[in-house]
């Protein structure tokens, strides 16, 4: 049972891996070691950020399956709305942290 779920997380994240692995080679070939230098400081902020949102989002499906289980649409409506809620504030406070310190690391002063 184990194997059945863990496979599939393990293949996700074999491809994401080799996704930055690609993405650094084109990068640096096209733009250059500082582009590679932004990619390798963006690239755990952005792991951050999708950790969360994942952690929420499996939660949330949990939450909702169970729920629809026990034939309570009502109470899975409630858990959507909040995990839609949560999803939106992530990504605010995402956006926000992520102008912020675009700001503040390209001040000229």
């Amino acid at each position: 049972m184990l194997w059945n779920l863990s496979i599939p997380a393990m293949v996700g994240l074999f491809v994401m891996a080799l996704f930055n692995v690609v993405d650094i080679f084109f990068i640096s070939y096209a733009e250059g070691v500082d582009a590679v230098a932004g990619l390798t400081v963006a690239f755990p902020v952005m792991l951050i950020v999708m950790t969360l949102s994942s952690a929420v989002g499996i939660g949330a499906a949990s939450i909702i399956s169970r729920r629809l289980g026990e034939k309570r649409v009502e109470d899975a409506n409630l858990v959507f709305g909040t995990f839609i809620f949560l999803i939106l504030i992530i990504s605010f406070i995402s956006i926000i942290l992520g102008v912020f310190l675009l700001q503040k690391s390209f001040s000229w002063h």
